[in-house]
């Protein structure tokens, strides 16, 4: 593509004011012969504009159009000379810019910067226990601290954030156990049982502003214990004041075993007034070590050892609330309700003397009546037969003061009885209770049948 040089534009602008000059000289004698006005006025326009034609000639000034064609004409002419040169590739600004080389240069950085976020403490636990720690309180500590729970929480909170130990709450909440005799805290998913026994002054410190908090009070995380059962300790030597503390030194004085907590009877205080041997509950480490022991040292003698199970012994002894029957709880009992107190088709809290207006519980105007057994007495009541079949598993022997021909009669009498006063439901139950063959009493100073 040709241009026009620069040496021609002066030219042409000559030629051009050449040739205005000459229209104007025209424009002049036309308007000198006409008359008309509206003739006279486009006449007088084309001579304004031919003037400041002429203007811009004069002043070497470029009209926007001049400008534009120059400007096109610069762009092609460097275009043509980019396109004649050779494409160089630059080596080194490749280098620079490729993957490889952005990789390299930015590992160090990316790797300081995920070791800032990953804090040790913060690492969310594993599972549900990690999270759980279990403080061994009494009654009333335990009582004091789930009626603050929530503004412990908040204060414990507060406590680590003011220490500069933790940027996020580390409690959830606090609250009691499923039995009610310790008190669980729970962190959230950035920390764990662990982190609260490495800081325990900070939240030691937070509850003993506000509740009467023993520094002596342990505190573990929730494991997963092993539990095993030994039979025929003596009641003479631990049945009394601290027995089971007793019990426990001997255990880890003379078998090496290291126990969890202090040991649990199985069978209730009114048993073990009649009995010279009981066996209790012990808690170790983990399973592998419970079902590794087969015998024990205790008082001086070898006592035989058997393994725990929690379920089947909970699922027995369990009492349900709505229909008074052993062997399930509340919660899913579809069964038609009784009361414990007089055996009536109401809830137990329900109950209401007419006398004394007491609600919920017997009084000393209660026709108290057994929903199981039909006697006098509580559906709760451990005299009652129903009671001592569900706790059987606790003690080879139940005792008794009856000998074991009164207490069939008394049975199947009231078997009788209850045939024509409860429904097919409770026959059930009853019926159940007599299929068992046989029947073991305790009887004082004699041995079992």
């Amino acid at each position: 593509m040709s241009s026009m040089s620069d040496s021609e534009i002066p030219d042409v602008r000559q030629s051009s004011e050449i040739n205005l000059q000459t229209i104007l000289q025209l424009l002049a004698k036309e308007s000198q012969g006409k008359n008309h006005v509206l003739v006279q006025k486009e006449l007088n326009t084309c001579v304004l504009s031919i003037q400041k034609i002429l203007s811009f000639h004069e002043n070497q000034q470029v009209s926007v159009f001049d400008s534009e064609i120059q400007s096109l004409e610069k762009r092609v002419a460097q275009l043509e000379q980019n396109t004649a040169k050779p494409t160089a590739v630059n080596e080194k600004s490749q280098a620079k810019n490729s993957y490889a080389s952005a990789l390299k240069t930015n590992l160090t950085a990316v790797s300081s910067s995920v070791s800032q976020i990953q804090n040790p403490s913060l690492s969310q636990p594993k599972n549900h226990r990690e999270k759980r720690l279990i403080l061994k309180t009494n009654a009333e500590t335990t009582a004091a601290i789930a009626e603050k729970a929530f503004v412990l929480r908040n204060k414990i909170n507060d406590a680590f954030s003011h220490e500069k130990l933790a940027e996020k709450p580390v409690l959830s909440s606090i609250c009691k156990s499923f039995r009610g005799n310790s008190i669980v805290f729970m962190t959230t998913d950035y920390f764990s049982a662990e982190f609260l026994q490495q800081h325990r002054q900070t939240w030691q410190s937070a509850l003993s502003d506000l509740v009467n908090f023993d520094s002596n009070i342990k505190a573990h995380k929730d494991e997963h214990w092993g539990a095993f059962v030994v039979h025929g300790i003596s009641t003479e030597i631990f049945n009394i004041e601290n027995g089971l503390s007793l019990l426990k030194e001997e255990i880890e004085t003379f078998n090496s075993i290291q126990l969890k907590r202090t040991p649990v009877w199985l069978s209730s205080a009114d048993n073990r007034e009649f009995k010279k041997h009981a066996s209790a509950l012990f808690h170790v480490e983990n399973t592998q070590t419970a079902e590794s022991l087969k015998t024990v040292s205790v008082a001086g003698q070898i006592l035989r050892v058997t393994q725990y199970n929690k379920q089947e012994r909970f699922k027995a002894t369990v009492q349900c609330l709505n229909c008074q029957i052993w062997g399930h709880t509340a919660l899913n009992c579809k069964k038609q309700a009784r009361c414990g107190v007089c055996a009536q088709k109401h809830q137990t809290e329900l109950h209401k003397c007419l006398i004394c207006e007491t609600i919920g519980k017997k009084c000393i105007h209660s026709s108290v009546k057994c929903a199981n057994c039909h006697e006098n007495h509580e559906a709760k009541s451990t005299e009652c037969i129903f009671y001592k079949k569900s706790h059987a598993h606790t003690s080879k022997k139940v005792p008794s003061q009856q000998s074991v021909s009164e207490n069939i009669q008394k049975s199947v009498g009231n078997s009788n009885k209850r045939a024509h006063e409860t429904d097919s439901e409770d026959e059930m139950n009853s019926s159940t209770y007599f299929s068992n063959k046989r029947i073991e009493v305790r009887i004082p100073g004699n041995k079992s049948c």
